[in-house]
């Protein structure tokens, strides 16, 4: 099941709630699925392969990034000014923030893209600045689909392209795979958006980080003490 639908499912029960609701659940697993996704950091749990759904398979660290992409995009520029209707102050956009979250997006490309990018017949450099920044390079594999590589390949494109509307891009994405349901003119541009959607979505995906780590963290183990007693020395005789 693609994982727009999946997403429908688990907010459907939640569309009622009031936002008193949406933030006491935020605030009672949000401090547990940061535990987990730090967990997730160490080996072996954190490069054992996840699939999620049609959104491709990576392994179990990087899901930390999907997180960091959803909450800097989809709370932080959706809702918070100026592109929000809530006008308050937030943390700045700095390496910690943007550096997960556009890490996600390229992770993401080779495999959500599919094979879109099949008339792909050179290299495309992607050089985004400011904080989170870098150079990469878009490569076709040759079977229709392409690579993400860091630096800079060794074919170019002969003109300097614009730089790309990150969000705009990411948002369009979104709009086309859920069929118009998301980022269409009347979710998007509306004064008053839908917050308790995106909040209870936010939360829901704690939900199943929390309890997929509690299925998952009793195959790592854990080291048992062993007890060394001396064996007595027998002396023959000469």
């Amino acid at each position: 099941m693609p994982a727009e639908r999946l997403m429908d499912m688990l907010v459907q029960p939640r569309v009622e709630w009031t936002a008193d609701q949406v933030l006491s659940e935020l605030t009672t697993y949000a401090p547990r699925a940061v535990a987990t996704l730090k967990a997730l950091q160490e080996e072996p749990v954190a490069s054992a392969p996840l699939s999620l759904a049609d959104l491709g398979t990576y392994p179990m660290h990087q899901l930390a990034d999907a997180y960091a992409f959803d909450v800097y995009c989809h709370l932080r520029v959706d809702v918070v000014a100026p592109h929000g209707p809530i006008d308050r102050p937030v943390p700045p956009a700095d390496e910690a923030r943007l550096g997960p979250t556009i890490g996600w997006m390229l992770a993401g490309i080779p495999q959500m893209q599919g094979p879109a990018f099949g008339a792909l017949d050179r290299p495309v450099v992607l050089e985004l600045t400011g904080p989170g920044g870098g150079r990469w390079s878009v490569v076709g594999t040759g079977d229709g689909y392409v690579a993400v590589e860091p630096g800079t390949a060794e074919e170019q494109p002969e003109t300097e392209a614009p730089p790309p509307n990150v969000l705009a891009g990411v948002q369009k994405r979104i709009r086309e795979r859920s069929k118009g349901k998301f980022y269409a003119d009347g979710w998007s541009t509306a004064k008053h958006p839908p917050l308790n959607t995106y909040l209870v979505t936010s939360l829901l995906m704690l939900a199943i980080l929390v309890i997929s780590y509690a299925l998952l963290s009793p195959l790592v183990g854990s080291p048992v003490p062993v007890r060394n007693q001396p064996v007595p020395v027998q002396l023959i005789p000469r």
